[in-house]
């Protein structure tokens, strides 16, 4: 029942925010469907994580599976509203592996990272992440001074005066 009520909370959360961002870019649903997932790890950590440490021992795999395929639906039927900006074939497929991937991230993040949890960092790199797969096209370039920082670093091997 425990695993229902917290399942069920989070697929609530899930299809309310995709409602909020049906109409604009995908930048901005891939990045609320990131947002969630982080959000929902820190809103029940303490939860969250005893459930994780507690699935190798208990019958909850079935309502696991159940979650996901829940989830992966709940992708999917917004994958299908955003076709035309999707670069991947298979929705389904997309949508279940967006959903094990932040799942499986998120999890991590829970149990062995917790400051991931707060950080802008991690959400963006998720973010680019999940939109990289779903439309490499749409992918911002790296900022110029990343790039720079890029170049800087020493040259591993003989300097000049080596070659001369």
């Amino acid at each position: 029942a425990l695993i229902d009520r917290w399942s069920t909370e989070i697929m609530e959360t899930l299809s309310e925010r995709f409602l909020c961002v049906k109409e604009g870019p995908i930048e901005d649903a891939v990045r609320t469907l990131v947002q969630t997932a982080i959000e929902n790890s820190r809103r029940s950590a303490k939860l969250h994580r005893i459930l994780l440490q507690q699935i190798p021992y208990v019958q909850a795999s079935p309502a696991l599976f159940a979650f996901n395929r829940r989830m992966s639906e709940i992708v999917s039927s917004w994958l299908e509203q955003h076709r035309d900006k999707i670069e991947v074939d298979n929705l389904h497929l997309a949508a279940e592996l967006l959903v094990i991937t932040l799942g499986s991230l998120s999890d991590y993040a829970l149990l062995q990272r917790p400051e991931l949890l707060d950080s802008d960092a991690y959400l963006e790199q998720l973010s680019r992440l999940m939109l990289g797969y779903l439309a490499p096209s749409r992918i911002v370039p790296r900022r110029p001074e990343a790039n720079k920082i890029r170049r800087q670093r020493p040259r591993i091997g003989r300097s000049k005066q080596d070659r001369s």
